[in-house]
């Protein structure tokens, strides 16, 4: 048995069995299949467990028993109630990975797409609006107080922009894959940079997780997994 059966992120649980086996083994049971955290353990006893802080949705156990040619296997499960809540309106089903704290963010738009900058982590996320691969990039922000904030040599067709600074540096220097380069997927940018305050927090899948972004006037830009795609946030 496994107590308590209801814990809260990171809480400890306590593993009670009792077997006649001769070799018996406690697994960890990952979402999606992995058995981590192998334990060997007498036939009978108790265990206290820390669990990882960062698991969400439930925690799984798995013992197995042998005596001889015989083999047994026994389960148990944890919940693990979702004490984050998700930035905006309308979420997803699943429980978010972690909170999601509001800080400042950029935006700017291009010809072909958009790029948003994360300023709790110093990100660029970068969406594009075309159908090739990959659909959305991510990288840190490569521009720092002191380097120039643009190129001088280059010159914008009449009504767009050359970005600058973070933007700059990623539109300029970036390669999707050699020799693709970003700028010539993006295009030049149609607007300059703008301020706002949002989030980004991902779901708490513990593979092919799904991120959420905020864009500005309360847009939400949905990731999804492995940059396969991304879209603006209708609901579930």
């Amino acid at each position: 048995m496994i107590a308590p059966d209801t814990i809260r992120p990171g809480d400890a649980v306590t593993l009670t069995w009792q077997t006649t086996g001769d070799k018996v083994t406690i697994y960890r049971l990952e979402q999606g299949g992995p058995l981590t955290d192998m334990r060997s353990v007498p036939p009978s006893g108790s265990l206290t467990l820390a669990t990882p802080p960062s698991q969400r949705g439930r925690l799984d156990y798995v013992l197995y028993a042998s005596a001889g040619n015989s083999t047994a296997t026994a389960a148990v499960t944890a919940i693990i109630l979702c004490t984050d809540k998700w930035f905006f309106a309308n979420p997803p089903a699943i429980c978010p990975g972690s909170s999601g704290p509001m800080f400042q963010m950029a935006v700017e738009h291009f010809e072909h797409g958009l790029m948003l900058w994360n300023s709790a982590q110093d990100q660029i996320y970068i969406l594009y609006a075309d159908s090739g691969e990959p659909r959305w990039d991510q990288m840190a922000n490569a521009w720092f107080p002191g380097q120039p904030e643009s190129d001088p040599t280059l010159t914008p067709p009449a009504g767009l922009f050359q970005p600058v600074r973070g933007f700059g540096v990623a539109w300029r220097t970036g390669y999707i894959s050699q020799p693709q380069a970003i700028r010539d997927r993006l295009g030049w940018a149609t607007d300059v940079e703008s301020s706002f305050t949002g989030a980004v927090q991902c779901d708490s899948a513990q593979k092919y997780t799904t991120c959420y972004i905020s864009g500005p006037a309360g847009v939400v830009y949905v990731l999804e997994p492995e940059q396969s795609n991304w879209k603006v946030w209708q609901g579930p």
